[in-house]
């Protein structure tokens, strides 16, 4: 007895390979193929949205907004400067232990290392001239004359140097 419900038929024949395929039967398999991952990605969905998950899209905007608006805070919080300002030995001022309550309260929840790290303001990156300028300052101390005038002969950045290794050059530069 022959099936007739054979997707791939091969024979080999002193003429050549002959194949037949049932093309029918073929599309018919991969439509079954497609519906049932389907069902597999509406499954996942819905264990997903109804099991693990089950806030909808307003709850979740709500959780994103307060969590934006509380580092927000802390970050103006982080900005205020008025305490460096303060009287050594002379009672702290309204508007510090203001700042300093407000900013416990934020900071209650005992945050792990480098958490507030994005919430810090940015600081600006000092000019190349000023950061040689305060090293050899610091450096003068300790050196005598001569050394210190070899460190600062090393140490002067020239035009050829900025335009065309620092400036141009993004890949890391061999040291020794």
């Amino acid at each position: 007895m022959v099936a007739d419900n054979v997707i791939f038929n091969m024979h080999i024949t002193h003429d050549g390979v002959s194949v037949s395929y049932d093309q029918e039967l073929l599309h018919d398999i991969w439509h079954a193929f497609q519906r049932g991952y389907k069902r597999r990605i509406g499954r996942f969905k819905n264990n997903f949205m109804a099991g693990m998950f089950p806030a909808n899209t307003i709850t979740i905007s709500i959780v994103i907004a307060a969590i934006s608006l509380l580092r927000l805070s802390i970050k103006l919080l982080l900005s205020y400067k008025g305490w460096m300002y303060e009287q050594p030995g002379k009672p702290i001022s309204t508007p510090t232990k203001l700042w300093l309550g407000l900013l416990n309260l934020m900071s209650k929840s005992g945050p792990m290392m480098h958490s507030y790290q994005g919430a810090l303001p940015h600081l600006p990156l000092p000019s190349l001239n000023d950061t040689i300028e305060r090293h050899l300052l610091s450096m003068r101390p300790i050196l005598n004359d001569e050394e210190f005038e070899e460190l600062e002969h090393l140490s002067e950045v020239t035009d050829w140097w900025e335009e065309f290794v620092y400036m141009r050059q993004r890949s890391p530069i061999m040291i020794n």
